[in-house]
């Protein structure tokens, strides 16, 4: 509860979950049921919590300090994944896609997360043309795709359209951007749906009604 609480962006949860880590990391107990090793999920957390909190110098010293200790199966790629974490968050997006480019042999369960990641940055830098080709890369891959179920596949096809929409209305493409109830309708249909990525894209949104509002 306290960890999706956090996620969804409830400040004081946030905050009980990075000292609660920073305890679990500082004190050692993440070692006691792994033999020395750190669990991956856990060493991506810790970094995603840090930085929800801004501690990103916190997040940047334990990525270093710590990632010798992933099992070498995953090391390399779960480095990247919290490196990526660090940038996207840091407004560092051009090293986020370095990190995301250095992402190869991605395990099946990762694969949209990593697009997740891909999305973010080419909205935050305005690169156009690349978000409109991922979208369809990723639409291609969930139409061919085995491994994630139904739902997962619809989720993820709705955040691909809302992110979609919102870059056409960010970038001032076709005739979206000149209708001014746009936004409340994308902002009705994000919160209508499950779909990844939700509280990011209404971030968004609320970003883009503040800069119109000046």
């Amino acid at each position: 509860f306290c960890r999706n609480s956090a996620q969804i962006g409830h400040a004081d949860f946030v905050k009980d979950e990075f000292i609660y880590i920073k305890l679990l990391i500082e004190d050692g107990l993440y070692k006691v049921f792994t033999a020395g090793w750190i669990d991956q999920y856990l060493f991506v957390q810790s970094v995603m919590s840090a930085c929800r909190s801004g501690k990103f110098e916190w997040a940047e010293k334990f990525i270093e300090e710590h990632k010798h200790e992933l099992i070498k199966e995953v090391r390399e790629q779960y480095t990247n994944y919290a490196y990526i974490t660090l940038n996207l968050r840091r407004g560092r997006f051009e090293d986020a896609l370095h990190y995301i480019s250095k992402c190869r042999n991605v395990d099946s369960g990762d694969k949209l997360n990593i697009k997740v990641f891909e999305f973010n940055a080419y909205y935050e830098l305005g690169y156009y043309d690349e978000l409109k080709a991922l979208a369809d890369s990723a639409n291609h891959m969930l139409k061919n795709d085995k491994f994630f179920s139904a739902v997962e596949k619809a989720n993820y096809k709705l955040y691909v359209t809302a992110i979609s929409r919102l870059m056409d209305y960010k970038c001032k493409v076709g005739s979206r951007y000149k209708d001014p109830g746009f936004l409340h309708e994308l902002k009705d249909f994000i919160n209508s749906n499950k779909m990844r990525n939700k509280q990011w894209l209404l971030q968004k949104i609320e970003e883009l009604k503040s800069e119109e509002s000046v």
